[in-house]
């Protein structure tokens, strides 16, 4: 909600001059008795009502005053009406009005109609519908004789949070301000007391102008889509902002697939306040029933759903076989020689009882030593499919900014628990696929039984904050899984899972799923993702159960120039001919003996996902691959180059002059950062007092930019940075300045005059403050009497004087102000005299009868 800091320093008082057109307008068939009824009630009412008023109880009728910020951004101003509903805000007539800054000392008065009207009718019940931010009721700052509501009109006004603002009325026809039923007379001006708007919430996000979370439910517009665009608006209310910034992780138009996809919404307003929500858009899959009659073309691919019931027998097909030395082809045989019935709807269970060719009758002395020159050919296929079912495993780790680690163990399971929801729905495009699934391996360095075989281990594999595997499972051609086919498709299922956890992190939308999923949770509130940032890594070669994506034996890659080890089988041949040398049983025990000046980028081809800082931008950047993400710096230096687990460790070590959190925050490009809030000196901000470490475009007018060096001394309340940066300024007009706050506190020119601060402020920064005009006067304006000062300062000094007699010009005049024989208040060199012809007497040369000032 919007907050209003009120000040009581005004009254609240109306006018009501025309007594007569109130009754005639309103009560045109009301009697004098019932207004005299009406009148008396209105009184025995008086006292009650003025113990809740929140401003002094003045003379007026059935008047109330509110205020609250309309989403536009405007500052609506509320007056009360008590005698009946209006047809148009113009019937309430016109209001001279008086809108006064404080903070800039201006001040403006404007002939109004009232901008709009609220006709509630019913005296017992508050309106609605006022209009406000977020619905809510506007803020009493003033109320005089009736509290009860019905009737409304309001004014419409441009202001700005936290700058005090004062509206005056100040004359008006009204005739809602115009009744005797409180007293008459004239009681203008009222005004509603100094009151001030502050940025006190953050921004709230809106889709088609609902509150989220929020659902869109669309369905594909053709048979057999898998996408379906969707359009929506995203707009934020605020109260202080009225237009708030509005960043979608997906966009408004874009096409959505099947199922249900959560779009972060992240609005931002002036202050830099932040709110994060979700909208989830559902699509459904159009169904429409199968056409009955074929196409008059056959289909260009084969069905993928077998017939009902399975042809007889099949069409007449020559088998063929091929004699691999002579390559002279062989085609004797017709299924039709077969005595076929229909097909079995899947292979035996049992082998056969007796084998289908006669044993030798004697066996062999002994095996021979090499494969037969002519290998024997089946004539026919395997009639069995393979059975084996490979492992592909791709590993991965990540971190966040939040130091979940260290939170309870509820949730840190929720963080897991959210994490492998999210990394399991990108990676597995089925969810009730069996085929995929994935696995948490380490938390915080703490591994599950499931740990990753040494030589695939990412190295310090500790540093992050969970590690986790991709399980994808497959049937193999062959019962090794060595076909090229099998292997083709282990590295392929890797391959997908590392550029699909890529190109979600660099694109934000890994970001956005686990935020929601976050959020779904009972463990944490939801600013828990606000500014929440995630970074890391898989792994370049998966592991695999059976077999092997290689040949098991790792060598230098010195001739492509690659940086690591490969297992393809293609060393080169001096290499192949001293295996003990040259290779390896793992790609850690090649890294370690042929790569040790770079072990990192060995064992991580693509980066290791960790940081290095960058000296060129003076942070810290991830080591990938470059033009994943923003945070991406390339491959780290394969000589020079430290790597750290996050960008804090690494603005730490290697960027020491450099501020922590302005490093972190420059390393992870987020805008989040808003300042340490303390104080620092503005010369570098280009201010004669403090400034404090935050962002300008926040809004914040004493910002003075963030602190980026570690010299620069922070101080902890603006008095401090003052008494210790500015000592020759006034420690309390320092503060004012710093902190842009109004005090109570004068000044004296060399004019001879006094002004309180906070209404004209001083350019001049070395004067001396007072607490009182009077010890200003005393003090600050010595050459002038203390009556004088204080006249010319502005204050009434009527009968303030002596009334005694002093000379001025030749002249014996009074002290005193006024008409002659008054000469104003005496000043100190003035020499006083009791009487007149004391004063006389001092010039004789003056006639006696025009001594005396007439």
């Amino acid at each position: 909600m919007l907050s209003y800091i009120q000040r009581n320093e005004g009254q609240l008082i109306y006018n009501c001059a025309q007594k007569r057109s109130c009754v005639d307008l309103h009560h045109p068939k009301s009697s004098i008795q019932t207004i005299e009824m009406q009148v008396k009630l209105h009184r025995l009412l008086l006292s009650a009502i003025s113990a809740a008023a929140l401003l002094p109880l003045v003379n007026g009728h059935g008047v109330q005053v509110r205020i609250c910020q309309t989403p536009s951004g405007m500052t609506r101003f509320f007056v009360l009406h008590w005698h009946g509903a209006l047809s148009s805000p113009s019937e309430a007539g016109t209001m001279t009005i008086r809108f006064q800054d404080q903070l800039a000392g201006t001040s403006s008065e404007s002939l109004q109609y009232a901008h709009g009207m609220i006709n509630n009718k019913d005296i017992y019940t508050e309106p609605t519908g006022w209009g406000c931010v977020n619905d809510a009721t506007p803020t009493q700052v003033g109320t005089s004789c009736r509290t009860n509501e019905v009737d409304w009109v309001y004014y419409d006004y441009i202001t700005t949070c936290n700058r005090a603002v004062q509206y005056t009325l100040l004359a008006g026809t009204t005739c809602y301000l115009q009744d005797a039923a409180c007293g008459a007379g004239n009681v203008y001006p009222a005004a509603t007391g100094w009151f001030s708007a502050s940025d006190s919430t953050p921004p709230i996000p809106k889709i088609n102008g609902n509150k989220l979370p929020y659902s869109i439910e669309v369905t594909a517009e053709n048979v057999g889509d898998t996408t379906a665009v969707v359009t929506f608006s995203a707009t934020a209310d605020d109260d202080c902002d009225s237009s708030p910034s509005v960043v979608l992780s997906h966009a408004s138009g874009s096409s959505f697939p099947i199922g249900d996809t959560s779009v972060t919404v992240t609005a931002t307003d002036a202050s830099g306040r932040v709110t994060s929500s979700v909208l989830t858009i559902t699509v459904i899959r159009k169904t429409g029933a199968p056409t009955t009659k074929p196409t008059s073309a056959p289909s260009k691919g084969p069905t993928k759903k077998p017939t009902q019931s399975p042809t007889k027998k099949p069409t007449s097909v020559r088998l063929c076989a091929f004699d691999l030395i002579s390559t002279i082809q062989q085609c004797e045989l017709t299924l039709d020689a077969f005595e076929l019935k229909a097909p079995s709807k899947g292979p035996t269970k049992k082998p056969t009882q007796s084998p289908t060719k006669k044993p030798t009758s004697t066996p062999t002395k002994q095996p021979t030593k090499s494969p037969s020159s002519r290998p024997s050919i089946s004539s026919m296929p395997s009639m069995q499919p393979s059975i084996v079912i490979q492992t592909v495993k791709t590993a991965g780790s990540l971190s966040t900014n939040q130091d979940f680690c260290s939170m309870s163990s509820a949730q840190l399971a929720a963080f897991k628990n959210a994490s492998i929801t999210t990394i399991r729905g990108l990676t597995c495009s089925d969810p009730n696929d069996d085929s995929c699934t994935a696995e948490i391996t380490s938390a915080c360095g703490s591994a599950s039984r499931r740990k990753l075989s040494s030589h695939r281990l990412l190295q310090s594999s500790t540093s992050w904050q969970l590690e986790y595997v991709v399980i994808n499972t497959f049937t193999c051609q062959t019962a090794s899984c060595s076909s090229p086919s099998d292997l083709s498709a282990a590295l392929s299922l890797s391959d997908s899972v590392a550029t699909t956890m890529t190109n979600s992190m660099s694109s934000g939308s890994f970001l956005s799923l686990l935020s929601t999923a976050l959020v779904q949770t009972s463990a944490f509130a939801a600013s828990i993702v606000t500014c929440l940032i995630v970074w890391g890594t898989t792994e370049s070669q998966p592991e695999t159960a059976v077999g092997g994506v290689g040949t098991g034996k790792f060598y230098p890659d010195w001739e492509n120039d690659s940086g690591t080890c490969l297992e393809d089988g293609n060393e080169p041949e001096y290499m192949a001919n001293d295996e003990t040398m040259w290779l390896s049983d793992s790609l850690v025990e090649c890294c370690l003996r042929f790569y040790q000046w770079d072990t990192n980028s060995c064992l991580n081809i693509k980066g290791s996902g960790l940081w290095y800082v960058d000296p060129l931008s003076n942070k810290c950047v991830t080591d990938c691959e470059e033009g994943n993400g923003e945070t991406c710096g390339g491959l780290a230096n394969v000589f020079s180059d430290r790597l750290y687990s996050d960008p804090r460790s690494c603005c730490e070590s290697e960027l020491h002059w450099r501020f922590v959190e302005f490093c972190e925050a420059e390393s992870f490009v987020s805008s989040c950062y808003g300042g340490t809030g303390l104080y620092y000196r503005g010369d570098s901000a280009g201010s004669e007092v403090c400034v404090r470490d935050c962002n300008p475009a926040s809004g914040d007018a004493t910002c003075g930019g963030l602190v980026e060096e570690t010299w620069v001394v922070l101080h902890d309340t603006a008095k401090a940075c003052c008494s210790s940066e500015y000592s020759w300024i006034d420690t309390e007009l320092c503060a004012a300045r710093t902190t842009l706050a109004s005090h109570g506190k004068y000044w004296a020119d060399k004019s001879g005059k006094c002004y309180q601060d906070s209404v004209v402020p001083t350019t001049d920064l070395s004067v001396e403050l007072y607490d009182s005009i009077e010890d200003c006067c005393s003090f600050g304006v010595p050459w002038l009497s203390e009556r004088a000062c204080l006249s010319a300062s502005g204050i009434d000094m009527t009968g303030s004087g002596s009334n005694l007699y002093y000379i001025q010009k030749e002249k014996c005049v009074q002290d005193c102000e006024g008409a002659a024989p008054c000469g104003g208040l005496a000043e100190k060199w003035n020499t006083i005299y009791d009487t007149e012809a004391k004063c006389c007497a001092q010039i004789p040369w003056v006639a006696k009868r025009d001594c005396v000032l007439a």
